[in-house]
């Protein structure tokens, strides 16, 4: 619970951030004019500091579910698919970050693939719920907020692969 809070406070943190970053980027693309190479990069950092700000919302919102969840009565388990799908979601992020810090192709090429992975994941969940409701009524709201996380996390895999997809145009072209 407690870094759920913080990953909540963090995120103002990251608005500035993203506000900065942004104004830094329009500086350089007034000042400077630069052209290929260098435009290609500093149009890919825009688009990929909106995309982790969006992650960080998501990222908040989850902090919220899993607030909510504590105070649920009775004591829940996240299955098996979901702690699978909150860890190939951060190994994504972490190595489209990677992969923009190092302009590594093949790391983008593998966040595409965990994509499908992380989009089988959110069925299974669906699935998962459908029959946990179904077999127990009392988890009904302990399901909802974990498919509401799980759609969450499938957004921040996308995410991810956009980053990737924006590393793949800088080293490209």
């Amino acid at each position: 619970m407690a870094e759920a809070q913080t990953v909540r406070v963090g995120d103002d943190e990251i608005d500035a951030m993203d506000l900065d970053i942004e104004r830094e980027c329009l500086r350089l693309l007034s000042l400077t004019q630069p052209v290929a190479t260098d435009l290609r990069f500093i149009l890919s950092v825009m688009r990929i500091n909106t995309d982790l700000e969006r992650i960080a919302d998501m990222a908040k919102s989850i902090a919220k579910r899993v607030i909510a969840m504590e105070q649920l009565p009775g004591t829940f388990e996240p299955p098996a698919t979901m702690r699978a799908m909150a860890t190939q979601t951060r190994r994504m992020l972490d190595d489209a970050l990677a992969a923009l810090a190092n302009n590594d192709r093949s790391l983008c090429n593998n966040i595409r693939k965990s994509d499908d992975q992380v989009d089988d994941m959110l069925k299974e969940m669906f699935a998962w719920a459908q029959s946990s409701i179904q077999e127990d009524v009392e988890v009904t709201a302990f399901a909802i907020n974990m498919l509401s996380v799980a759609r969450k996390l499938e957004r921040i895999a996308d995410m991810a692969t956009n980053i990737a997809e924006d590393v793949i145009f800088v080293i490209e072209g």
